[in-house]
């Protein structure tokens, strides 16, 4: 008789989102951080770095106008 050991769905299940959750985020920041140690790649952005800045911050301006009013009508 041959015994072959199964893990439980449930077991599975946890053991790969825990692998999604926690790997997701290393695979970012791996990344990132890979992009900027190539000196190009980190001039650029430092060059571009107040244009970057003001574009993100008018996003964020524009998010929050958008959950202001939202919240005040619906």
């Amino acid at each position: 008789m041959q015994s072959s050991y199964l893990p439980e769905p449930a077991a599975l299940m946890a053991v790969f989102s825990f692998a999604i959750v926690a790997g997701a985020p290393m695979l970012w920041f791996v990344g990132v951080s890979r992009f900027f140690t190539v000196p190009a790649s980190r001039q650029g952005f430092l060059r571009a770095g107040r244009r970057i800045m003001r574009a993100t911050g008018l996003v964020f301006i524009g998010r929050g106008l958008r959950l202001a009013t939202e919240r005040m009508h619906g």
